[in-house]
């Protein structure tokens, strides 16, 4: 049943059209936003505008995450607090079309759990974050925190790379839920928003969970077993009020 490799790039080119699209916006609310109602603050406008990339077979990545760079750039919010609920909105589309990647590569069973989970989970955070958004004026200057650590994020995720996709996917998101912690922590002791605050702290653990599981996976860390991550805005099975 496997594919050749030119079958598998013309597969793969195909998808990168779609899941573009879902860092733009559809893939994590499932509908088209125009850029006033986009909480990503006209991340739609200036991602259509934007030449496509050219296909590498060897590193179907390279769309994504150049994409989810431009994407992540132009997420501005009102302040310090809102600008990261506008940036992690970008953080989950891109996890969402990271893991649709991975899901077309015939993963590992374990992977293609995960990421399936992945998909699902950040669906429903998304929807979190864009209750936490707000309407004004972007600012700028509140986006500066944030470059150091996304711009940390993109190069260890275009860097990292394994023996197979799915050791390759695995190693990408431990890199993309590093950027998160990062951009969580800064929030989390910055931020002057309560709700946000609260989120970005939860955020903050919850993927250093993500994590720990991923490191797991590869068996690059003994780790107890955590389960499945608990992540923020959900109810902790034992009994923790949810994040929120």
């Amino acid at each position: 049943m496997g594919l050749n490799e030119e079958e598998q790039g013309m597969r793969i080119t195909a998808r990168h059209w779609m899941l573009a699209a879902g860092l733009a916006g559809l893939a994590g609310c499932g509908s088209s936003e125009s850029e006033a109602g986009d909480p990503g603050n006209g991340v739609v406008a200036n991602l259509q505008a934007m030449a496509p990339v050219p296909y590498d077979p060897t590193n179907p990545y390279a769309p994504l995450l150049d994409r989810s760079k431009a994407a992540m750039a132009a997420a501005v919010g009102i302040d310090l607090s809102e600008t990261f609920v506008k940036k992690m909105i970008v953080h989950h589309r891109g996890g969402i079309a990271l893991a649709k990647l991975v899901l077309g590569q015939d993963p590992t069973p374990d992977v293609r759990a995960l990421a399936e989970q992945t998909i699902a989970r950040q669906q429903r955070e998304i929807e979190t974050l864009r209750s936490l958004a707000k309407d004004g004026k972007p600012a700028p200057e509140a986006a500066a925190a944030f470059q150091g650590p996304a711009m940390q994020m993109h190069e260890a995720m275009r860097s990292a790379g394994g023996a197979n996709p799915s050791e390759t996917w695995i190693r990408k998101m431990i890199e993309h839920h590093r950027g998160g912690v990062a951009m969580a922590e800064i929030v989390a002791a910055e931020g002057t928003d309560p709700k946000v605050r609260a989120f970005a702290k939860a955020t903050a653990e919850d993927q250093r969970r993500d994590i720990a599981r991923l490191e797991q996976m590869l068996g690059a860390a003994p780790g107890p077993d955590i389960g499945a991550p608990i992540r923020a805005g959900e109810p902790d099975p034992a009994g923790t009020p949810p994040h929120a």
